[in-house]
């Protein structure tokens, strides 16, 4: 049967420390070379000041996309760090990760150096593209990460390539419902739309 995949908030004690071999202390880029430690931290330094604002300030979506035109290069940088955890061009640059219901914890499928990051920095969640088996233990993992988030998190939200495939694909698909699968098109899209079935990413 397709597993079930959503983004949401994820509670990071449910989320063990990534092993990091490939990071040695004193570290400075990440396994694939492709990011330094500094841009990491930056970013997570970035998700808290995200949660902060939300939090405190009720920031909403769209307030902080109106940072990128922002004068001063640290709001851009938020702004960028905002696009960069919740809304990458792809979710295949989204941190994945998949529920063990027989160890009760996430699997890490990708960001493991994002993770292990935020966890040293002593962050509660962190927004994620999670896989679970069904209906009822997505909807337990997602109750758990929205008390754990509480207001600091961005609302309402859609990941981007749920709006871009809603503007390019109008054919239908099957929708989980609370009373079962009903089709519908893509066109439909809304930001209170519940979590929808594909098969899950290997």
């Amino acid at each position: 049967m397709p597993w079930l995949q959503s983004f949401m908030e994820v509670d990071l004690d449910s989320v063990p420390m990534p092993e990091a071999e490939y990071l040695q202390p004193g570290w400075q880029t990440n396994h694939h070379q492709s990011h330094t430690r500094q841009e990491f931290e930056g970013w997570n330094a970035n998700l808290q000041e995200i949660q902060r604002r939300c939090r405190e300030e009720q920031y909403a979506p769209e307030d902080f996309r109106k940072l990128a035109q922002h004068e001063d290069p640290r709001e851009r940088a938020l702004a960028e760090s905002y696009h960069h955890f919740y809304e990458p061009l792809d979710k295949g640059d989204a941190i994945r990760m998949s529920w063990d219901e027989d160890k009760q914890i996430f699997n890490v499928d990708n960001g493991n150096t994002r993770l292990w990051v935020a966890k040293h920095a002593g962050l509660r969640h962190i927004p994620a593209y999670v896989s679970a088996q069904d209906g009822p233990t997505m909807a337990s993992l997602r109750e758990q990460g929205d008390h754990v988030a509480g207001d600091e998190r961005p609302r309402p939200y859609v990941p981007v390539w749920e709006k871009l495939r809603s503007t390019r694909d109008l054919t239908p698909r099957r929708e989980l419902t609370a009373t079962g699968e009903r089709s519908t098109s893509i066109n439909e899209h809304r930001d209170d739309l519940p979590d929808h079935q594909i098969q899950r990413e290997r």
